[in-house]
């Protein structure tokens, strides 16, 4: 698997395209950031054990899906700098729209 997708839970009810824009034939998991558990450990082990070259970040415009990027970045520093992958964050409006 060379690339995985996170996409935040709301994105799919804006995002009509979502499948065929950016998950086809793609890796990816959807949840929603603003949950309380932190999952940097565990997307520090997927990342080390699947050899993740690119992490696409799908997350609405909006700053509680922010914490994607933080899960994102943290999982790096927790790596200690092991893991290098190229990150792209795509923003999508709350009417649908890629920004």
């Amino acid at each position: 698997m060379d690339e995985l997708v996170l996409v935040a839970s709301c994105v799919p009810f804006v995002y009509k395209r979502m499948h065929d824009d950016f998950l086809e034939n793609k890796t990816f998991l959807v949840f929603c950031p603003k949950t309380t558990t932190d999952y940097s450990s565990k997307l520090l082990d997927i990342l080390i054990f699947n050899l993740i070259k690119r992490i696409t970040i799908l997350k609405l415009d909006a700053p509680c899906c922010d914490g994607l990027v933080e899960l994102v970045n943290k999982a790096l520093n927790l790596s200690n700098g092991k893991i290098s992958v190229e990150v792209k964050t795509i923003n999508i409006s709350n009417t649908g729209e890629i920004l």
